[in-house]
């Protein structure tokens, strides 16, 4: 084995000089640290579009509750005549339940009616109003002695960016109304 003179020398400079050390440390640590902001990033801005979506779910209820003493008319048959009239006061959404009168108010009309109506109240957020749908309607018993409530569950398809991978996810929100509907309600 043949050493050069000095060999010792180097070798010894090589293992004391530590140059280089923190970059190689910033090079593991900064990349895991970026990774976790990312995703606290995007943790909260689904928080922000699930209070988004309350929100909206909350404000269609409310509109609805506004406006049922109306609704509890569609059966009378005194009301048809009139019913044209109304519906001309009514807020866009809602206009399409009471022309519903003929048919039956089922949940599918009510999902179709209310969509609109959900949507303007996510008009002024983040939200993109084509990832929204109105999953379920608790209609309440309009002219029987039934439950009163008012409820609408709202689905909305939040795009989940995480570092490393990407996915979507379903957030829901749900919102109740009691609502008043003139003799025992």
């Amino acid at each position: 084995m043949v050493l050069l003179k000095g060999g010792d020398e180097v070798v010894r400079q090589f293992r004391k000089r530590t140059d280089g050390g923190i970059t190689l440390e910033a090079a593991i640590v900064l990349p895991v640290i970026i990774a976790l902001l990312l995703l606290f990033l995007s943790f909260a801005q689904s928080i922000a579009v699930q209070l988004a979506l309350r929100h909206a779910a909350a404000e269609t209820v409310k509109e609805i509750a506004a406006n049922a003493y109306v609704l509890t008319f569609i059966q009378e048959p005194s009301f048809l005549t009139r019913l044209e009239e109304l519906a001309a006061s009514l807020p866009a959404p809602l206009q399409e339940i009471v022309r519903a009168q003929g048919r039956q108010l089922t949940e599918e009309v009510w999902k179709a009616a209310l969509l609109p109506l959900v949507r303007s109240h996510i008009e002024r957020t983040l939200l993109d109003p084509s990832r929204l749908a109105v999953h379920s309607v608790a209609i309440p018993d309009w002219q029987g002695t039934g439950s009163r409530m008012f409820g609408v569950h709202l689905v909305y398809t939040h795009r989940l960016h995480v570092p490393f991978f990407s996915r979507d996810v379903d957030l829901h929100a749900h919102a109740y109304e009691r609502l008043w509907t003139g003799e025992g309600g």
